[in-house]
């Protein structure tokens, strides 16, 4: 038997006290490179494997989990979870219900006629997501539209298509946490006469309130020539939870 193998043996039995059938722990991460943790109950860092997207940081309190010969870190924690984690012998027929945050495609929404008053508008069709944040407060959202002209007249315009982030369940109420930016926006702006198109989508990170219930809708800001007529079509918005802390 390998060396690192009497070691996993060897916390294994001090941490359960020689109960065979556990095969998820928790523990410290003691150092990065390589990667040890110190099962709790037990007095020896023993090496693991990092599983896939898992931040790995000194001290950080950490789950492990047995994989054949390998003890595997699956999943890190910061404070704040810490204080509702539970560790449990599994089984194979046994489950966890944990809460479900799953990722939130928004509703479609569109524009034919923006208003060119340089003036922050929802589109004529609202385009939005209702979500909750999560428990590590972070998310990502992604905006994707379809920005374009469709009456090749006049001196042009410039169009910004962002959005907004407010509290609570109604679309377009509650108080306003992510304001419209035109720099985080997609934009397009034709100079002159032209059937200017653009097709594009942007993601950017949030921190929010965990738990918290929060409405986004798509905005937009436009200005220039009114012979003009730009139209947003396929906007649409999309709130992924993130788990892992960095």
């Amino acid at each position: 038997m390998s060396s690192m193998e009497d070691d996993i043996d060897e916390a294994i039995t001090r941490a359960i006290d020689g109960a065979k059938t556990q095969t998820v722990w928790s523990g410290t991460i003691i150092t990065t490179n390589p990667l040890t943790v110190q099962l709790d109950g037990s007095g020896v860092a023993i090496e693991c494997l990092a599983g896939d997207f898992v931040s790995i940081v000194e001290q950080r309190r950490c789950i492990v989990q047995q994989v054949g010969a390998q003890l595997v870190v699956t999943t890190t924690f910061g404070q704040a979870q810490l204080n509702t984690l539970t560790v449990a012998t599994l089984t194979a027929t046994d489950r966890i219900d944990v809460p479900l945050y799953k990722p939130v495609y928004g509703v479609g929404g569109s524009d034919s006629s923006l208003s060119l008053t340089s003036t922050i508008t929802p589109l004529a069709t609202p385009a939005y997501a209702v979500f909750t944040a999560p428990p590590t407060q972070d998310v990502l959202i992604t905006l994707n539209a379809r920005i374009y002209n469709v009456t090749n007249a006049g001196t042009g315009c410039t169009i910004y298509v962002s959005y907004e982030v407010r509290t609570g369940s109604t679309v377009g109420s509650g108080t306003l946490v992510v304001s419209h930016q035109n720099g985080r926006a997609i934009g397009i702006r034709t100079p002159n006469a032209d059937y200017g198109f653009i097709a594009a989508g942007r993601t950017d990170p949030f921190t929010l309130t965990a738990g918290a219930v929060y409405n986004a809708q798509v905005t937009y800001w436009a200005a220039g020539d009114p012979a003009n007529t730009y139209v947003v079509d396929s906007a649409r918005l999309y709130v992924y939870p993130q788990f892992q802390e960095a």
